[in-house]
């Protein structure tokens, strides 16, 4: 029986744009890595996202005009509106959840969503 989610692993092209993203935008905080290969570890509580470089990877956005039906990583954020005019100043599309719950949906700089929900 699975215990828990220990992390999720996804591709990206520049580590040097998904840090901005990721660490100064979003404020994940970085931790070290085990691997030699190129990358980025992050953790929050017991739950690790890991940024793996790959030069060639392609988003694989499907629906390209509802942000929320496609793969998407959450994270909850105690003030929604202070993300969202951080992400807005640097020049991320937002899109509202159409839930109507108070989330929003943006991309990184590789086309990954990323759901941004206040709790």
């Amino acid at each position: 029986m699975i215990k828990q989610i220990l992390h999720t692993a996804i591709l990206v092209q520049d580590l040097t744009r998904s840090r901005q993203f990721y660490t100064e935008l979003l404020g994940l905080p970085e931790i070290d890595r085990p691997f030699s290969y190129r990358g980025i570890w992050y953790q929050l509580h017991n739950y690790q996202l890991h940024l793996i470089e790959d030069t060639s990877y392609q988003s694989l956005l499907h629906q390209r005009d509802r942000w929320g039906r496609n793969g998407h990583i959450a994270f909850g954020v105690d003030s929604l509106p202070t993300i969202v005019d951080k992400l807005k100043n640097h020049g991320y599309e937002i899109q509202a959840s159409g839930s109507g719950r108070a989330a929003i949906f943006c991309q990184d700089p590789d086309g990954h969503i990323v759901e941004i929900a206040q709790v």
